[in-house]
């Protein structure tokens, strides 16, 4: 478009030309990104309203993932969970992924794995048709006209507490541990930094999740001899640990997740995150602010 602009202030085309180019400009812009727009007569979200699922699910008030990934895109909008106020494993339709995230996905080798059951799938929804291992996944909602709901017997919950601690030299080690034919998630965890392991526990852990916010996480935590919180929540720069008001580092577990070490008793855990680069940027956006304002004043006094 500057180009064109360019091209006519220095006279090098003429307004014909220009006008022509220009709608040829327009056409390539509409077309190029609307390429995939499916168009037809049919409306495409006439199979979306799925009520009597979300009815279902919201009857669940425990804090658990859905696994809508099974083909089912013509009945499941891919962003019907967020809508509904759901957790998908996958969160938004989004062209943009983390790399460890679809790694992890991609080599976990089935819905069957214990990889799986670590990312806090409790319901799978698919077609009455689907293909699942059903020794694990059972049917437990059929009231929808082309869709059904499973339950992963074996998923584990958003956060639980682990003893045994197996560390990983660095980031490629810690994802061929996990995929060790005897690692277990919920009872081991690797860690990417030196921690000692954690004593047994001779009675029974509890790991309640107080309150979970986009930007903040509280747990309350009860365990006789100190363990690893592990949380089903992916690893990113920024976030920051109290526990009991002290900070303490946010370990990446397992290759993908999000841990912190928790004492022998109760405790609380706080998980906030506050990226340093939004501090900074926040700092800018200040400092140009005061100087957009003083630089403003100054002009009107010499004025």
């Amino acid at each position: 478009g500057l180009a064109l602009i360019g091209a006519r202030r220095y006279g090098r085309i003429r307004p014909a030309t220009l006008g022509l180019l220009a709608i040829g400009l327009i056409f390539f812009d509409l077309s190029s990104t609307g390429s995939y727009i499916d168009l037809g007569a049919s409306d495409p979200t006439a199979n979306f309203e799925q009520q009597e699922i979300i009815s279902f699910l919201h009857a669940d008030d425990s804090l658990y993932r859905i696994d809508a990934r099974t083909d089912i895109d013509q009945w499941w909008q891919p962003d019907t969970a967020i809508v509904h106020g759901l957790y998908d494993v996958w969160g938004i339709v989004n062209p943009l992924a983390l790399r460890d995230a679809i790694r992890y996905w991609e080599s976990m080798g089935s819905r069957s794995s214990r990889l799986y059951d670590a990312l806090n799938v409790k319901y799978v929804i698919g077609r009455k048709d689907v293909e699942l291992d059903w020794e694990r996944f059972a049917p437990v909602f059929d009231g929808a006209p082309d869709l059904n709901v499973y339950l992963n017997t074996q998923a584990l919950p958003r956060a639980w507490l682990v003893h045994d601690v197996i560390g990983a030299t660095d980031h490629e080690d810690a994802f061929r541990r996990i995929h060790e034919a005897d690692f277990d998630p919920g009872q081991s965890v690797v860690l990417e930094a030196d921690v000692a392991p954690a004593g047994r526990s001779s009675g029974q852990d509890h790991v309640r999740i107080v309150a979970m916010r986009p930007n903040r996480i509280v747990l309350d935590v009860e365990t006789e001899a100190g363990g690893i919180v592990v949380l089903s929540e992916v690893f990113y720069p920024g976030w920051i640990a109290r526990v009991n008001g002290q900070r303490a580092p946010v370990l990446r577990a397992n290759y993908l997740f999000r841990a912190v070490e928790a004492p022998a008793g109760a405790s609380r855990i706080v998980l906030t995150y506050s990226p340093a680069l939004w501090w900074l940027g926040l700092g800018l956006c200040a400092l140009t602010l005061l100087a957009v304002v003083g630089g403003g004043a100054l002009l009107r006094r010499r004025r």
